[in-house]
């Protein structure tokens, strides 16, 4: 093999190590941020949706209390707004919730809010529940408290979820960085495998012909190198050793 592709060749394999070895890391750092901006972009869009229910139910319970004050059309228009925007956030939540815990705290939060909604679905203004803060002490209060505890619920699922992608994503740094670690001190290693050669089969074989031409020179010596690599190194010497054959038998025919 000739030594210039041998060169080549040993180029080519460190240039292979670094690719590889920066591909994975590519792969590894792009896979990583699609799964840390999936998971931050749902839980982020399920805390704010469950936030805007928080204030629609708010607005609800005020509405409620309008009605037992006897504002039946201020209160109704109130109610059918707030469950608009509450039915609507309801439905980004579920779409934004993968977890388990998430998903049975969602079948909560409906039946409780349908029983919520039953107790003011019915009329208020002009029955006996008109002005009756017992009625909305004992009955409409603590369901509302049930749907509001389940949302905070959520909401601090939710945000756990947030800081433990944050902790996952500061343990997976090193996860990156190993690929690239590894490359180099691959790298390393071959360099020095590649030094050893680089040394075995060009620098030493240089420094014995060069050797060997000084010895003939100054010492008369006959030049006698050998080269084990079938290479340009090899051509050199054989070419020197025939010249310097053609040398001596010049010298004899004189």
């Amino acid at each position: 093999m000739k030594l210039r592709l041998k060169i080549l060749i040993g180029f080519l394999i460190l240039a292979v190590i670094l690719t590889i070895a920066e591909i994975w890391s590519v792969y590894q750092v792009n896979t990583m941020r699609l799964s840390v901006q999936e998971s931050l972009d749902g839980n982020y869009k399920g805390i704010r949706a469950a936030q805007h229910m928080l204030l629609a139910l708010g607005t609800e319970n005020q509405a409620v209390l309008s009605l037992l004050q006897g504002n039946w059309e201020e209160g109704r228009q109130q109610l059918s707004a707030a469950d608009s925007v509450f039915k609507g956030n309801l439905a980004k939540v579920e779409k934004n919730s993968k977890m388990a815990s998430q998903k049975a705290l969602l079948a909560s939060i409906k039946d409780q809010y349908s029983a919520f909604r039953l107790l003011w679905e019915k009329p208020i203004v002009g029955t006996k529940k008109e002005g009756n803060l017992s009625w909305y002490a004992d009955r409409v209060s603590p369901v509302r408290m049930k749907v509001e505890i389940s949302l905070n619920q959520i909401i601090q699922i939710s945000n756990d979820a947030m800081y433990k992608t944050g902790l996952n994503l500061k343990n997976s740094v090193h996860h990156i960085m190993m690929p690239g670690v590894v490359a180099m001190l691959a790298a390393i290693i071959y360099l020095f495998i590649f030094n050893f050669f680089i040394d075995h089969y060009l620098l030493s074989p240089v420094v014995r012909i060069t050797k060997g031409v000084k010895n003939l020179l100054d010492q008369k010596r006959p030049f006698e190198v050998e080269i084990e690599t079938d290479d340009e190194i090899s051509e050199l010497a054989s070419t020197i050793t025939t010249l310097v054959s053609k040398m001596n038998y010049s010298e004899t025919e004189e």
